[in-house]
C-alpha cells in the first residue's frame, strides 16, 4: 500500500522539456503483477526518445506493482490506468532526471535478491542489490560494489554476476552509498561420475586366413590377409597377427603378410592371433621358359676339332633361369658333327649341320659349318738329327706328365695346348676325386714327318681315393714343331 501510494500524487518536479502524463479521472490504485507503457520507446518510460516538436504522440500505460523500479527510478507517478496525448516541447529530446547526491542520501538500506544462492560448479547467478528509503520506498540504484569472501568458491563480477568455482561456502556482499547487503553461496561439487568397468576383450576362437588355395610363379608375390572370429563366427577387430612359412627355401612370408615364391614347391603359411593358428598351402611353380638363347649362333670347323656352344633359358622379361636343363641336338646333316650333352660340337665331315638347345617347350639353333683343312704342300724333309727330336718330343711329354701330378688345368692346357673341354672337364673331375698322383711315362717309338712327329707312349699312374690304386695305359700322342719346342697337339 505504501508503494501504491505515491503513485497518486507526484512527488518529483516536471524537468524542462518534458512532459507529465495525467488520467483523465480519478480513479482507485490499481494493484497488478506487471506494468507496461506503449509505445515502449516513449520517454515517459524513462527511455530516451526523439519526439518531433509541435507532433502529438498517444501514450498508454498499466501502471502496477512492478513500475516502481521503472517509472519511479525514472521520476514518473501515476495515479491509475489510461490514456492520453503528450506534445513534445521545444526541445529535440526528452531526458528522465538524473540520479543526485540527494537521492543517495535517502537510502537506508540495501536489500539483494535472491537472498540466498546455491550453485554447481560452473554455474553463474545474477544477483540484484535494491536501496531502498528508511520507510521501505524502493530508490534509484546508484553505483554498486561487489566482493566476495572466498573466490576460490564463488567469485563475483561489476555487474553482480556471481560463477560458482568450487565446492564451498562463500559471503557475497553488495555496498553501495556507506550501505551494504550480503548473500550467503553454496557451492556443491559435480556429482560423481558413473564408474565405467571395462569390457574384457572377446576370445579369439578362429582364425580365417584369404585366399586360402593360393598358387604363386617363383619370384612372384602376393597379399595374405588373416582375420580373427569369436565363437560365433563374429570378426573380431584389433589383433595382432604373426605369420611364418614352414620352408623359407620355397616360400617366405613378410611380417603383414606379404608371400614371396622363390622356387617350385609347397610350403604352409601359418597366421597366428591370440595363440589361435590356421594354415594355408602355398603352392610355387616354375616360371616358364619363354626362350632360349645359345652361343654363338654359328660357327667353322674342321674335322676332328670341337667347338663349345653355350644356351641359357630366359624367362618373358629376359632373365636366365638358370635351373632349367638344356637338351642338345643335331639336326639336317647329323653326320658331319656330333654334340655332347654339355654342348661341345665336334667336326665329323665336311658339311653343316643345325645344333639345337631346348628348354621346356621352347628352343635355339646354330649352324656349325665343318670345312676341309687347309692342304699343305709337302716340304722337302730338311737334315734333323732324330736324336735331338726324340730327346725333345720326351721333354714335351715330361712337361704333360708333370702337368697331370700338379692337378692344375692350366698347366696342363699349357702342355697340351690341344686340350679339348670335354678332357678337360673329365681331368677336372678326376683331379677332384683322387690324392697323391703320380704318373710315368715311357716313350716306346717315334715317328717325324717334316714339322709333324707322332710318338706311342706307355703310361703307368698311381693314386688313392679309398685306398691306393695303380692304372697301366698306353696312347698315342701327335706332336708339332715350333721354332723352339715340340707341342702336343692331339693324344689319342
Amino acid at each position: 500500500q505504501s508503494l501504491l501510494a505515491q503513485f497518486q500524487t507526484p512527488r518529483t518536479p516536471m524537468p524542462s522539456g518534458a512532459v507529465r502524463a495525467r488520467a483523465g479521472a480519478a480513479t482507485p490504485p490499481v494493484a497488478s503483477a506487471s506494468a507496461q507503457i506503449t509505445p515502449d520507446t516513449s520517454p515517459v518510460a524513462g527511455v530516451p526518445g526523439a519526439l518531433v516538436a509541435g507532433r502529438r504522440r498517444s501514450l498508454t500505460w498499466l501502471v502496477a506493482l512492478p513500475l516502481i523500479g521503472a517509472a519511479a527510478a525514472a521520476g514518473w507517478f501515476f495515479r491509475s490506468a489510461g490514456s492520453t496525448s503528450v506534445t513534445a516541447g521545444p526541445e529535440a529530446a526528452i531526458q528522465p532526471p538524473s540520479r543526485s547526491a540527494a537521492a543517495r542520501s535517502d537510502i537506508a538500506s540495501v536489500e539483494v535478491v535472491p537472498g540466498i544462492a546455491t550453485l554447481a560448479v560452473g554455474a553463474t547467478q545474477r544477483l540484484i542489490a535494491t536501496p531502498r528509503d528508511s520507510v521501505g520506498n524502493l530508490l534509484p540504484t546508484p553505483e554498486v560494489e561487489w566482493t566476495s569472501n572466498d573466490p576460490g568458491v564463488a567469485r563475483v563480477s561489476r555487474e553482480g554476476i556471481v560463477t560458482a568455482v568450487a565446492a564451498g561456502f562463500t559471503q557475497i556482499t553488495a555496498r553501495t552509498a556507506g550501505h551494504s547487503a550480503t548473500v550467503g553461496v553454496t557451492v556443491k561439487a559435480p556429482p560423481p561420475q558413473p564408474r565405467v568397468r571395462p569390457v574384457a576383450p572377446a576370445a579369439v576362437a578362429g582364425v580365417r586366413i584369404s585366399p586360402n588355395a593360393p598358387t604363386v610363379l617363383a619370384g612372384g608375390r602376393f597379399q595374405l590377409q588373416a582375420m580373427a572370429v569369436d565363437a560365433v563366427g563374429a570378426r573380431l577387430a584389433n589383433r595382432a597377427t604373426v605369420w611364418r612359412t614352414s620352408d623359407t627355401s620355397i616360400a617366405t612370408v613378410s611380417p603383414d603378410g606379404l608371400v614371396m615364391g622363390l622356387r617350385a614347391g609347397s610350403a604352409g603359411i601359418t597366421a597366428t592371433i591370440d595363440a589361435v593358428s590356421a594354415t594355408v598351402t602355398v603352392s610355387v611353380t616354375a616360371t616358364p621358359v619363354a626362350s632360349v638363347r645359345i652361343t654363338p649362333v654359328d660357327g667353322t670347323i674342321r674335322p676332328g676339332e670341337t667347338f663349345p656352344l653355350s644356351a641359357m633359358a630366359l624367362d618373358g622379361g629376359g632373365t636366365e633361369l638358370p635351373d632349367r636343363p638344356i637338351v642338345w641336338s643335331v639336326s639336317g646333316g647329323g653326320d658331319a658333327v656330333r654334340v655332347s650333352a654339355t654342348g661341345e660340337v665336334t667336326g665329323v665331315a665336311v658339311g653343316s649341320a643345325a645344333v639345337t638347345a631346348t628348354s621346356e617347350s621352347r628352343s635355339a639353333t646354330a649352324t656349325i659349318t665343318v670345312a676341309e683343312p687347309p692342304r699343305r704342300e709337302p716340304k722337302p724333309p730338311a737334315p734333323r738329327d732324330e736324336a735331338t727330336d726324340r730327346e725333345q718330343i720326351e721333354a714335351a711329354l715330361e712337361r704333360y706328365a708333370r702337368a697331370i701330378e700338379s692337378r692344375d688345368l692350366d698347366r696342363l692346357r699349357s702342355a697340351y695346348p690341344g686340350l679339348t673341354r670335354q678332357q678337360a672337364d673329365a681331368w677336372q673331375s678326376f683331379f677332384e676325386n683322387v690324392a697323391d698322383l703320380s704318373i710315368s711315362l715311357t716313350v716306346t717309338a717315334v715317328e717325324t714327318t717334316g714339322d709333324l712327329a707322332t710318338a706311342d707312349v706307355e703310361a703307368v699312374q698311381e693314386f688313392r681315393t679309398n685306398q691306393q690304386a695303380r692304372r697301366n695305359f698306353t696312347f698315342r700322342a701327335t706332336l708339332e714343331r715350333t721354332a723352339s719346342e715340340w707341342r702336343i697337339t692331339r693324344i689319342q
